[in-house]
């Protein structure tokens, strides 16, 4: 926990200035805004931001586990970005345009925020129930794997695709406007490195979470396999430690299932081995002396 609460200050602190600067390319009226004027309230915001967070999962007995953990983690952004846009409107009367704007911004950082962290999660109590050697599935089947891939993956696609509309938008017209104040082609390397920062940040964060993901799979079918070459090689006492409750779970605890099996056949043999072995000794014995001996 003290893990994921430092991780998430770390993400707080590079969703803040992201944030700034989100405003600044893509919200002409936050653009007017002098530096602290836009950001101390949004510094204000994270801070609150984060004081709830923590409390709020200190006391939930789901402890921000799966998409209740998920949710929450996006809900808070969705917070943020409504005491901004509040504060925004009733300071300085910004239109809806611009607190939609806000609320797209803050709905994609914390969506990709709130994607790291719930993996960095798992990934924590896949090594805690793998330290527990943990057996059974804790819970019902989760939402697919499947599905869920799906719908990160479109709603990704939608958020980004949203941020750089606004984002080539807000660059058209400044061209526009800026055209007899500077020369065209500074303008245009000026665009440039703006789609290439957001793209690195984008790309970034989307390499943050597929690393997770891949780490968390990576660890699931480890024991898959370590498991499947110990049966090979004919230890029936081998077990998959079932540190997911989805698809790869279920997989595990059906491998365990099938090994117990296995092994419970395997001493059924043997026990009709040794007794067919001692009742023809006894029958020897009892057919004559010699014989017997």
């Amino acid at each position: 926990m003290q893990r994921i609460t430092g991780r998430c200050a770390l993400h707080y602190g590079v969703t803040l200035s992201l944030f700034c600067l989100y405003g600044l390319q893509v919200c002409p009226f936050l653009e007017s805004l002098t530096l602290p004027q836009l950001l101390g309230p949004a510094l204000v915001t994270f801070a609150i931001m984060f004081v709830l967070r923590d409390q709020l999962l200190r006391k939930v007995t789901l402890s921000g586990q799966g998409l209740g953990g998920f949710g929450l983690e996006v809900g808070f952004y969705l917070l943020g970005a409504l005491l901004l846009s509040g504060y925004n409107g009733i300071r300085y009367d910004f239109p809806l345009e611009s607190h939609l704007k806000i609320l797209l911004g803050m709905s994609t950082l914390g969506f990709l925020v709130a994607a790291d962290l719930s993996l960095q999660r798992d990934w924590q109590r896949a090594k805690l129930r793998e330290h527990q050697a943990c057996l059974v599935l804790n819970q019902p089947l989760a939402m697919p794997v499947s599905r869920k891939f799906s719908l990160f993956a479109f709603t990704t696609l939608t958020l980004l695709g949203a941020v750089f509309f606004l984002l080539f938008n807000k660059d058209l017209e400044w061209l526009v406007t800026v055209d007899k104040s500077l020369p065209r082609l500074d303008a245009q390397h000026y665009i440039l490195l703006e789609i290439a920062f957001v793209m690195v940040v984008t790309f970034g964060y989307l390499w943050l979470i597929i690393r997770g993901y891949g780490r968390n799979l990576t660890l699931s079918l480890m024991h898959q396999t370590r498991a499947m070459a110990q049966v090979q090689c004919g230890d029936l006492e081998a077990r998959v430690p079932v540190i997911r409750d989805d698809e790869f779970g279920l997989i595990a605890a059906g491998t365990n299932q099938m090994i117990g099996e296995l092994k419970a056949r395997q001493d059924e043999l043997n026990l009709t081995r040794d007794v067919a072995i001692l009742g023809l000794a006894s029958l020897a014995e009892t057919r004559d002396n010699e014989t017997g001996a």
